[in-house]
């Protein structure tokens, strides 16, 4: 009897415990996360002054997630003109999201559209 009542006992500890450390234990919800990297690379991204000069445009759209440490993997790029792809990978393998370590389950898409007016 006193035996059982140590079993439960903890029992209930354990399972209270995993209801409270549950918000803990949560990552950052992916439309948090999609606003940060936003804000990011729009402090970073503009129209590169080689594509002003030379009058190129086009879409680079690029599929990546963010490392445990916050840095920015690139799974895939594609590119109508490889300049403009090689300045978003360069940009982008730059920016740091340290507030964002817990991201990486998820793959986020962004299209730059680059267009003269």
């Amino acid at each position: 009897m006193k035996t059982n009542n140590i079993y439960r006992f903890f029992l209930i500890i354990v399972i209270t415990w995993l209801f409270l450390s549950q918000p803990v234990l949560a990552s950052t919800p992916p439309n948090e996360c999609a606003t940060t990297i936003w804000q990011k690379f729009q402090g970073k991204i503009r129209y590169p002054e080689f594509a002003y000069k030379q009058a190129i445009q086009g879409e680079v759209t690029v599929i990546f997630s963010v490392s445990d440490d916050g840095k920015i993997i690139i799974k895939d790029i594609r590119s109508t003109d490889t300049e403009l792809g090689k300045y978003i990978r360069d940009v982008i393998s730059t920016i740091q999201c340290p507030e964002l370590d817990n991201a990486g389950i998820y793959d986020f898409k962004v299209i730059f559209h680059f267009k003269l007016i």
